[in-house]
């Protein structure tokens, strides 16, 4: 039996075993005062049902249908099931001060700031807590049928990225829609999710994570990602529909000296039979400075997305990256590359000692179709650490794809493909 079979059964036994200890206690938020009318403010009764289900050790925090649930943030705790009945929808809050500020490098370590800012500056130290937060807890799922719309606009959250002074950053980075930090045996299912601040699915340091049947719904805003699987382990992302405004499906594990320090590798990661619109790919990185190990990406289909196979890192990240396999990856119309593997994400960098240096090794991708795409392959290591063990098998180009846009600094072999990029060495 391969590691990936070892890694899909694993994960299975635990969602069976989870999913035959139903959680009795209902905790139904109109029960707590909760209108879902979409226009009276239900953050207090939400939060008071919150409080009163970690009293009771766990339960079910319900949102009846019909309803329209109008909050700030809410806190998830362990042993909770938070069923959004088809037919009911979580509205975030536009305001601000309904989303409390947290120490970024307590929640979200790896990273060791929030978002669009300057490290140092006052502006990262604190950042919004997610719509639906969690942090050191276990056994959490979130279903149910319904909607969880962060309600972002161009005139609200989307709008203060470019300037945190603005409301309603109000001097802060953006939140993500959903965020499990540090958590273990965390299910998302049967949900549709859209309208993220920032990251819309985003879980950090977790263990054993299964998300599957979700639509999750971005327009193109910055970092408007559909799920991002950050220093974490044991997860498997299937069945899903992802159509965002920046990476679809991406794997992270820190950034710089703060994911090296942190040295927790995303790994054993599974992403399969997912569908793909707009974003920017099916991404490895930047943030990779934690390593990431054992993922693959199978029986992907993506349809207007603006990259396709995409790994990322960069001067300064450091992070070995190896054991990624892309299998059975089909893509129909593709904005920029088909394939695009770079460890000179963000050009000028002056190289650096080892440790910040990225290793990228041991890549296969194969079963690989693009039909249309502005460009075929943009290979790119560093002269002094070249992409290592790079594999192509049985890929396909269509006559609708561009040119090559680069190919250098890469150990890459091919296998019945057509073409070969310009940099690599055919194998009979």
């Amino acid at each position: 039996m391969d590691s990936y079979q070892q890694v899909v059964i694993a994960l299975l036994c635990v969602v069976s075993l989870k999913s035959s200890h139903p959680l009795a206690s209902v905790f139904n938020v109109k029960e707590f005062g909760a209108k879902g009318d979409g226009e009276t403010y239900d953050t207090a009764p939400i939060r008071t049902a919150c409080i009163a289900l970690h009293r009771a050790g766990g339960g079910t925090l319900l949102f009846p249908a019909p309803g329209t649930y109008l909050t700030g943030a809410f806190n998830i705790s362990s042993n909770t099931v938070v069923y959004v009945a088809q037919g009911a929808k979580i509205l975030g809050s536009t305001r601000g001060d309904d989303w409390p500020l947290l120490v970024a490098r307590d929640v979200w370590p790896q990273m060791g700031h929030g978002s669009d800012c300057v490290p140092g500056d006052e502006s990262c130290r604190l950042m919004h807590q997610a719509l639906l937060f969690s942090w050191h807890t276990n056994n959490v799922t979130v279903t149910g049928g319904g909607e969880v719309d962060c309600n972002s606009k161009d005139d609200t959250w989307w709008k203060c990225a470019k300037n945190l002074a603005e409301p309603p950053c109000n001097g802060y980075g953006r939140p993500h829609c959903v965020m499990f930090s540090n958590s273990t045996s965390v299910i998302m299912s049967h949900l549709t999710v859209q309208n993220s601040p920032d990251w819309t699915l985003h879980f950090s340091g977790c263990t054993t994570v299964h998300v599957h049947d979700l639509n999750v719904l971005n327009p193109i805003e910055p970092n408007a990602d559909g799920i991002d699987v950050d220093a974490s382990q044991e997860v498997l992302v299937e069945n899903n529909y992802f159509s965002v405004g920046d990476d679809a499906l991406c794997v992270k594990s820190g950034i710089d000296y703060f994911g090296r320090i942190v040295g927790r590798p995303s790994k054993n990661i599974i992403f399969r039979n997912n569908l793909i619109g707009t974003g920017h790919g099916i991404t490895i990185g930047s943030e990779t400075s934690g390593g990431v190990q054992n993922v693959t990406f199978e029986n992907i289909t993506m349809n207007k997305t603006g990259t396709g196979i995409r790994m990322k890192s960069q001067r300064g990240r450091g992070g070995v990256v190896q054991d990624i396999v892309y299998r059975n990856i089909n893509m129909i119309d593709i904005e920029g590359q088909c394939i695009q593997t770079t460890l000179n994400y963000h050009h000028d960098i002056a190289p650096t000692n080892a440790s910040a240096t990225p290793v990228l090794k041991n890549v296969l991708i194969e079963n690989v179709y693009c039909k249309k795409a502005g460009n075929s392959y943009l290979l790119d290591g560093l002269p002094e650490q070249h992409i290592l063990n790079f594999s192509l098998r049985n890929v396909t180009l269509g006559s609708e794809v561009g040119k090559e846009a680069g190919c250098d600094n890469i150990d890459c072999t091919c296998v019945k493909v057509s073409p070969c990029p310009s940099c690599c060495k055919v194998v009979n």
